[in-house]
């Protein structure tokens, strides 16, 4: 069969890298720098508030910075401990800065694409953060470009996102496709750019979008590129 696409549009979190468990582990260690008794609910909350306030901001409902603002003070807050959320953020964020722990089979598919794509990143987020996390991974080797909502201008899933793409690549939208994990940002974004996509999807969920492919493992790329 012939080769369609020649570029792969690639997302960062929970992708290739495991935003999840990194944040966990800064969470962790947050509590013991204040020294106060860290619970797993603790996580189970920063899950749902950053859910969804990044759906918000996705949106255009918040901004990045009043995320950043109001996060762990609304996690506390539900939880209700009387903790400095601005001040946990800030170390927070340092710690994840420097948060590079791999998604399983990530290097192995990076590897596997480049050898046959031209790759680059597609990320919601902050440019330096971002960057930083797949440098300290050994991952930047893979990336012709870096696209970054910060640096771009506009966030997944908004379509001038992928336009910026597109115009930066000088490439039509059937010879890319793209692959990440959340269907609000990554697929959402795809199907507004008319875009292909690959869903990532390791906890098998049912989705309410429809991607052009869905894998339940990094490995399963091979099969379809």
């Amino acid at each position: 069969m012939e080769k369609k696409y020649t570029h792969i549009l690639i997302d960062i979190d929970n992708t290739i890298l495991d935003f999840d468990e990194g944040a966990k582990q800064a969470i962790i260690e947050g509590f013991k720098d204040i020294n106060m008794p860290y619970t797993e609910d603790i996580f189970y909350e920063f899950l749902k508030v950053n859910k969804m306030l990044w759906e918000q901001f996705e949106n255009k409902i918040i901004t990045n910075a009043r995320l950043h603002e109001i996060r762990f003070n609304t996690i506390f807050s539900n939880l209700g401990l009387d903790l400095d959320g601005h001040a946990f953020e800030a170390a927070f964020r340092e710690r994840l800065h420097v948060s590079h722990i791999p998604v399983k089979d990530a290097e192995n598919m990076l590897k596997y694409l480049f050898s046959k794509y031209d790759l680059s990143v597609a990320s919601n987020g902050t440019f330096a953060q971002q960057i930083e996390r797949v440098r300290l991974a050994g991952f930047t080797i893979y990336f012709s470009h870096l696209f970054v909502s910060s640096d771009v201008g506009f966030q997944k899933p908004d379509v001038r996102f992928f336009n910026n793409v597109l115009n930066t690549l000088n490439i039509v939208k059937d010879k890319i496709i793209f692959i990440g994990d959340s269907l609000s940002a990554d697929i959402q974004g795809g199907i507004n750019a008319g875009i292909d996509t690959i869903w990532f999807n390791p906890k098998k969920i049912v989705g309410d979008l429809t991607p052009t492919y869905e894998i339940n493992s990094l490995d399963q790329v091979k099969n379809i590129l």
